[in-house]
């Protein structure tokens, strides 16, 4: 376009004119002018001035958009980088923990275990890699989180109930580093609503956080019950945190100048992370520290509480059930899945609500029967219609073995599915006896809360597949077990004393119980372990022959694996 002013055609160039120019200017100097007559010039350069103000305000906000596009991608891309190089080394990570798991359970079950310092350095190795694999997840989970997609499994949680595993940790890693370990968690814990895993990765954090940076002196864990609010507190005699990195630690890649300058390793993510889970569960978490040398740091996080009713305790498994005859879910829709009728017999009360608790806490049945010895389940059986038993063996006036007896001479009862549930050694005569008719046998105390709820479900859906003289062969085995367990016993003992081959007894065991003949064994054996250590004085090392280990460093290891616990531990509490 011309820049002639005024254009061409605009104004009769034979008539003489009076015109006012007021430059239009913007922050980033002059626009141009605008064009006005020569009357009103306030109003006038109050529209230039108010035109002025949009442009800038205008650039301003492009430039706003175009800053928040380029910050958005540039995080988009952080996050790819980082999710892409955590699941590669993850690739090879999971082989190395995987393989030296497999290699450590295969030792367990092997009649000729490592030698000692062969296994040692296996344990290392799994758990260094265990370690790099949480350094991985705690980089993935920075990646996940920037990204929007970091979710929480929320439900209720007793925090103390939680806690306590994280304790159990800790104990074990500062004695580790001869560092003295306390802790105060109320019997009663404090209800949040939040993710159990993820709460136990906060605690686990802090804990390790201060066992790493402290070389002499204690670590205690501390919950305090406030109004409305819970408060967990992880103390060390450490290194301190100096004032100004108080802040600075608990953003991603950030450490404190004092940890790098004493050469001490990290990411720098831990905290990082920390922070966002506790935020996400709408809770805070801090440092105080006098920031000197050697007076150690106190971390702590703090958490909403609920006060969750009766049958919000029962649905999730944690609260006391009634002691009424019938339990009935407290839902009247519809549900989808089968509907079950489950019968408990025991006459032990407790026992009896445990295992109802089990099975009302885990959805497996809209209805749960109960019964406190033989005669009131035969009743119960007659004029109910029932879809499993949970059977104890030891009880007065009839005893579980004439329950069976008793459902295997009624047409309408033989069918039914049994579970028993025994606390009592059962000789290779009374499992003959239990041949027919069981679905499965469990100890009590020798089987996790999941393997139970695992068999409860394949018998109600009828996923057992072996056929009745397998089952057979496996019960002659446990009873084998149950005779000799005290005694030296390899998987090609147990396999010559039912006339198998040894790997088809495995896998006898694993359809049938889920687990190896040597791991039921070392369970057996943990099991006994455990009722002399609650009645017997005798060394560890005694208590360890009695059981049938010639190893007492390996009846430890395989204690701890099972119980979560050291012998000694066990015994103290």
């Amino acid at each position: 376009p011309s820049r002639e002013f005024p254009p061409p055609g605009l104004l009769d160039e034979q008539e003489p004119f009076q015109l006012t120019l007021i430059p239009l200017v913007a922050r980033e100097g002059q626009l141009g002018y605008m064009v006005f007559g020569t009357e009103q010039l306030d109003l006038y350069g109050e529209i230039v001035q108010q035109l002025g103000g949009a442009f800038n305000t205008a650039r301003l906000y492009r430039q706003a958009v175009e800053d928040r596009q380029l910050a958005e991608e540039a995080n988009r891309m952080k996050s790819r980088f980082l999710s892409t190089i955590s699941h590669e080394l993850r690739t090879p990570l999971n082989l190395i923990v995987g393989l030296s798991g497999v290699l450590l359970r295969e030792n367990e079950d092997s009649d000729s275990p490592l030698p000692e310092p062969v296994q040692r350095d296996m344990e290392r190795i799994q758990a260094y890699a265990q370690y790099l694999g949480g350094l991985i997840g705690d980089v993935l989970d920075l990646a996940t989180s920037d990204a929007g997609q970091l979710r929480l499994n929320k439900d209720l949680v007793n925090l103390g109930d939680a806690l306590r595993m994280v304790s159990e940790s800790g104990r074990q890693l500062a004695a580790d580093k001869g560092l003295s370990w306390s802790a105060s968690i109320p019997e009663t814990g404090s209800w949040v609503w939040g993710d159990l895993t993820r709460l136990r990765q906060v605690a686990l954090n802090l804990v390790n956080n201060a066992i790493k940076f402290t070389t002499h002196g204690e670590i205690s864990m501390k919950v305090e019950a406030g109004d409305g609010i819970v408060t967990v507190m992880v103390h060390d005699t450490g290194l301190g945190i100096p004032l100004d990195d108080q802040e600075l630690i608990f953003s991603e890649f950030s450490r404190s100048e004092r940890s790098i300058q004493l050469g001490y390793k990290g990411l720098g993510l831990g905290l990082a992370i920390s922070r966002r889970l506790v935020e996400l569960h709408e809770g805070t978490i801090g440092v105080t520290s006098t920031g000197k040398v050697g007076d150690g740091s106190t971390f702590y996080f703090t958490l909403p509480t609920v006060h969750p009713s009766d049958q919000q305790l029962i649905n999730t498994g944690h609260g006391d059930l009634n002691s009424t005859e019938v339990i009935e879910s407290q839902d009247t829709s519809p549900s989808k899945e089968p509907s079950f009728t489950i019968l408990v017999v025991d006459n032990e009360p407790n026992t009896l609500e445990l295992h109802a608790r089990i099975v009302q806490s885990h959805s497996l049945s809209n209805r749960i029967l109960q019964a406190r010895n033989g005669k009131e389940a035969i009743d119960t059986l007659e004029r109910e219609s029932i879809d499993l038993v949970i059977l104890d063996l030891q009880m007065p006036e009839m005893d579980g073995f004439e329950v069976l007896e008793r459902m295997r001479g009624n047409a309408r009862m033989q069918k039914i599915p049994v579970i028993v549930v025994t606390g009592q050694v059962l000789t290779e005569a009374e499992m003959a006896r239990l041949n027919r008719g069981v679905a499965s046998i469990l100890e009590k105390g020798l089987f996790g809360l999941d393997e139970t709820v695992a068999h409860i479900s394949a018998a109600l859906e009828n996923k057992h597949r072996l056929s009745i003289e397998a089952q057979r062969l496996v019960r002659k085995a446990m009873a084998f077990i149950h005779e000799k367990y005290a005694n030296p016993i390899s998987r090609g003992d147990i396999a010559r004393h039912v006339s198998i081959a040894e790997d088809y007894l495995t896998f006898c065991f694993r359809q049938e119980l889920g687990t190896t003949p040597i791991k039921y064994l070392q369970r057996y054996r943990v099991n006994r372990a455990k009722q002399l250590l609650k009645e017997n004085t005798a060394s560890i090392t005694e208590i360890a022959r009695l059981v049938g280990f010639s190893d007492s460093g390996y009846f430890s290891r395989i204690f701890h694996r099972e119980t979560g616990m050291s012998p000694d531990s066990f015994r103290r509490r």
